[in-house]
């Protein structure tokens, strides 16, 4: 029986969330999702035009939970900020467990791609606020570390149940930020936060989630 067109992209999308769970995002062709669906790339590609398209409509969801969350914390400073963000980090991870597994864990390059500019930014305000809006660059740095390490979170304990699940991530993100608490002071000389999506780096400053850049001496 021909499968009607709300179902095709329905199981189009389920196929492409296994093929991402297990190969990551950028390694995974549409010619793999095809066969995973039971399908021509033919049949894919008039469903969805490309994988950027399928990726966007997968994490849809996640992505209008991630913005409601900037929303939230960009008016909040200091640890009213930083509580505000380790909350709010659980419950999407929680909601969106799959989706934050595929998608945190190759942020980088995926918030480079067009169609997630914007919510790259949008992690960004997540990362600063995770950071109590610290000016110091190991702070900010480990923002960005302990939102990676959510990612991994989601895979490690892939099958466990959400009670299970939100318990790890809570003592994961309760992890106390290098001088969080000392928010207000001058910044160390020198320390800065990491430059907007797009923004050129500074040598041996991080971009988005502890992107580090070549620094001198070091390869490259």
């Amino acid at each position: 029986m021909a499968r009607t067109a709300p179902t095709a992209k329905d199981d189009i999308l389920a196929a492409a969330a296994r093929c991402f769970a297990r190969g990551g995002y950028r390694a995974t062709s549409l010619r793999e999702i095809a066969d995973e669906y039971g399908g021509s790339k033919a049949a894919l590609l008039y469903h969805f035009a490309s994988k950027e398209e399928i990726l966007s409509r997968l994490s849809h969801d996640h992505w209008a939970a991630v913005h409601e969350l900037a929303a939230d914390v960009r008016h909040r400073d200091g640890a009213d900020a930083r509580d505000a963000a380790r909350a709010g980090m659980v419950d999407l991870a929680v909601a969106h467990r799959d989706v934050v597994a595929i998608v945190h864990a190759e942020m980088r390059a995926i918030i480079r791609l067009d169609s997630f500019r914007d919510d790259g930014e949008a992690m960004d305000e997540i990362a600063d606020a995770l950071a109590g809006r610290s000016a110091r660059l190991d702070d900010q740095r480990m923002a960005r570390t302990l939102l990676g390490a959510v990612a991994t979170a989601c895979r490690e304990f892939e099958g466990a149940d959400d009670a299970t699940l939100r318990s790890a991530l809570e003592a994961l993100l309760t992890i106390t930020l290098p001088g969080a608490a000392g928010h207000g002071a001058p910044p160390d000389e020198g320390a800065h936060r990491p430059p907007a999506v797009g923004a050129p780096a500074a040598e041996g400053a991080t971009g988005q989630f502890g992107a580090a850049t070549h620094r001198p001496g070091l390869p490259s």
